[in-house]
């Protein structure tokens, strides 16, 4: 994204301005006291004027700066110039950061939701890997009765079974990063080297700060303490004090997203690996909230002091690269209208805005109403149809052409109609 400069008023131009006239002026003047012809001096000053007056128009615009540092102060973010579109702007903005990252989802029913999930990563250039849904992809959780609790399986089963390890190439050292994130509620704004880089700053400053050698697990973040809480009605009882344990764990970071979300982790994989087998390793049952057993993981970690553990978890207070939808405009029909204390889309920008933080996330999980996620997935792809690059077409078409071969049973009937909004 790009940094906009804004001139103050005290503009150098207008001044300059003022003075070739009250220059030209004088000259006249000068050369008429002494019985000259003024005509040529006349035709010198006009030609003068216009060149200041075109000078001034031309750098009184604001200027767009794309080398400028995308991750200065926290909080500072910068408006993408509205003529570029996303890929163009990401790829501008975020260079390359050497990571390689894999982004990963588990569902086992094919919907509207999880189409418009995978085109929405297809528009920023992620191929998303979907698992559990085909009837040969190796998952089968039917003994698991909660749905939502699955997705946990699942991904252990991923990152450790070692034909599942082969089969999708996540052998060690193929990858530096994978996003495990929720199936049919989460939409993809940024690029994975925005992601990637993301990441990687938060990890250093954590690792800094905290004198952490353990590889961070990000764990996305929300404003409800769920399921313990429903906003704040006690749901189960104990709620409230166990939920306060998370005012203590962040350690004085000011915001209203503390709560652990299980819509999204990233971390390298052997961390994630390791995280996601003590985060089952607690449950009391493989029926157990997924949520709440994440909640329950990362309170026990943050006790362990001398652990030898390869990993820590680290929460996305400030909504960095996991925006979460519950409590702000996102979950309503007013997504797109300013949230001046939460989030909300940006529609000029084609950006999810956190107003709280002034961050830009890169997912935004629908974890509460989602009578706003069909509709701005679909703004998303219409705006792409207009607005996309010959390279950028070829990249979304490539990607759409490999969930085809990926998903033949169900992705072309399902998700079809979705992909012509695209204008590919």
């Amino acid at each position: 994204m790009c940094t906009i400069t804004r001139r103050t008023d005290a503009d150098p131009f207008s001044i300059r301005t003022t003075q070739t006239w009250i220059h030209c002026f004088s000259a006249c003047l000068f050369v008429n006291m002494r019985g000259m012809a003024t005509t040529k001096i006349i035709i010198i000053c006009a030609a003068a004027l216009s060149l200041a007056t075109m000078m001034r128009l031309a750098l009184s615009r604001p200027s767009y700066s794309p080398l400028a540092s995308t991750y200065g102060e926290p909080g500072t973010r910068f408006t993408r110039d509205s003529e570029t579109t996303p890929l163009e702007e990401n790829a501008r903005a975020h260079a390359s950061s050497g990571k390689r990252a894999l982004f990963a989802t588990y569902t086992d029913r094919a919907s509207r939701g999880l189409c418009l999930s995978m085109l929405s990563a297809a528009l920023q250039g992620i191929d998303l890997l979907v698992v559990g849904v085909d009837s040969d992809s190796g998952f089968d959780f039917s003994a698991v009765r909660n749905v939502k609790t699955r997705k946990l399986h699942a991904f252990i089963e991923l990152l450790t079974n070692s034909t599942l390890v082969t089969k999708y190439g996540l052998n060690s050292g193929a990858l530096d990063l994978i996003a495990l994130v929720d199936a049919s509620d989460v939409i993809y704004l940024k690029s994975a080297s925005y992601i990637t880089h993301a990441y990687s700053r938060l990890a250093e400053e954590a690792q800094q700060q905290l004198h952490h050698r353990e590889h961070v697990v990000l764990v996305a973040t929300e404003r409800n303490c769920w399921p313990q809480m429903d906003g704040k009605r006690e749901r189960i009882r104990g709620g409230k004090s166990f939920c306060a344990k998370f005012d203590y764990l962040s350690g004085g970071v000011r915001s209203t997203y503390k709560y652990p979300n299980g819509g999204g982790l990233l971390g390298p994989p052997a961390a994630l690996a390791a995280a996601l087998a003590d985060i089952r390793a607690g449950m009391e049952s493989v029926n157990q909230d997924d949520q709440q057993c994440t909640q329950n993981a990362v309170l026990r970690r943050a006790t362990e002091l001398h652990s030898s553990k390869p990993y820590s978890f680290l929460l996305d207070y400030t909504s960095e690269v996991f925006q979460t939808g519950w409590g702000s405009h996102l979950e309503t029909r007013k997504y797109n209208v300013e949230d001046p204390h939460g989030a909300y889309f940006d529609e000029h920008h084609r950006v999810v805005r956190n107003t709280e933080h002034k961050t830009e996330p890169a997912f935004v999980h629908f974890n509460g109403g989602k009578v706003a996620y069909q509709d701005l997935a679909k703004d998303l792809l219409r705006s792409f149809r207009f607005s996309a690059s010959a390279r950028e077409r070829e990249e979304f078409s490539a990607i759409d052409e490999r969930y085809r071969d990926r998903h033949p049973s169900w992705y072309d009937e399902t998700c079809s109609q979705y992909v012509k909004m695209a204008g590919t």
